[in-house]
């Protein structure tokens, strides 16, 4: 039996691309991120705690953490019977102690194309109270609301690598028109596979720093899910959403092997200005794939991941869709992102 933790930690063994066309959403995307506000339970909450609402400082282009750094965002599961709970999160960069080298993390992924790629970060300690379960469905109900507060360090090397540049090289190759596959994964491919995977995308004729942003987008997405299982209930609130494979797909597989997989249905430019955010804004499509099964659809609008942004990798909102039960949903949109001031 597949517990929760082991399937957040599989979904980044094997990260595939695929080409194949589909048309922008956009417009819909957005209704569903921002149509629903924070309740007024909550912002009453996070106003009595000092816990900022609104307001993205400039952006730096320093590429750590500093202390005081600071993201608050809102969760919201809409489910059937117009059923709304909330949770917000608050998320602040504290000061760092002398840290030895053996904190040093590398990553290596290596690409279906036959080429290398090493990751380096160093963690920045950080703290993460989150705050809910807050009803705001039209009917209320009896939540018992908590107020946790987690410690933990954020991989900042890895969440620097962002998602933005992926989502450029993506609609290049979506522009191309070729059709086909390929893959990253924490092992070498074989030589048949590579052989393959260059005769497919031969003809994109794909940069280095193209198929290297698509290799860092592992790590990043690794590293901003690391703070969705440090978020109090989210990440079993989370998989109630996957749908898993039969019990006989996993008999037959011995368990369950997971991973990403690119799609363009909502691939392109988002709107900066709906987030506020002075650069360029882009819809990720993802599906986690569980035995080659359908199991959650994700789309991410991310933006550079300059701070204060980093600690978020800049991912400002996220869409998980359980397959074939859209009225079934949770979102993550960010709310306030502030840089530290000492």
């Amino acid at each position: 039996m597949v517990t929760r933790l082991s399937a957040l930690q599989a979904i980044f063994v094997l990260l595939v691309l695929s080409v194949s066309q589909a048309r922008c959403e956009s417009g819909a995307l957005l209704s569903k991120l921002q149509g629903i506000p924070p309740c007024t339970e909550l912002l009453n909450v996070a106003r009595a705690n000092g816990i900022p609402l609104d307001g993205v400082d400039a952006l730096s282009e320093a590429a750590k953490l500093k202390p005081g750094d600071s993201i608050t965002a809102l969760v919201i599961l809409n489910q059937k019977g117009k059923r709304i709970t909330q949770w917000l999160l608050y998320l602040q960069a504290t000061a760092s102690q002398p840290l030895a080298a053996t904190n040093t993390r590398r990553i290596v992924m290596h690409s279906a194309t036959g080429s290398k790629h090493e990751f380096v970060s160093t963690p920045g300690p950080v703290t993460l109270r989150t705050l809910g379960p807050f009803d705001a469905s039209p009917r209320k109900r009896a939540l018992q609301r908590q107020d946790k507060t987690a410690q933990f360090t954020l991989d900042q090397g890895f969440l620097a690598l962002g998602l933005d540049n992926a989502a450029v090289a993506l609609m290049r190759l979506r522009q191309s028109g070729v059709k086909g596959s390929f893959g990253f994964s924490d092992r070498p491919f074989s030589e048949s596979a590579i052989a393959k995977t260059l005769k497919t995308t031969k003809p994109v004729q794909l940069t280095a720093d193209e198929e290297r942003a698509l290799a860092g987008s592992v790590p990043a997405l690794m590293s901003y899910f690391n703070i969705v299982q440090r978020t109090e209930g989210l990440s079993d609130i989370l998989f109630e959403l996957i749908d898993l494979p039969s019990m006989w797909s996993m008999l037959q597989k011995g368990g369950v092997n997971a991973g990403f997989r690119f799609v363009n249905e909502n691939l392109g430019h988002g709107d900066h200005g709906a987030w506020n955010i002075p650069l360029p804004v882009y819809n990720l499509p993802l599906v986690l794939e569980l035995n080659k099964h359908r199991a959650l659809d994700i789309t991410f609008v991310a933006t550079a991941p300059r701070p204060p942004l980093l600690p978020c990798a800049g991912v400002v909102a996220l869409l998980a869709e359980k397959p074939g039960q859209k009225d079934t949903y949770l979102t993550l949109r960010l709310l306030s992102a502030r840089r530290g001031t000492h």
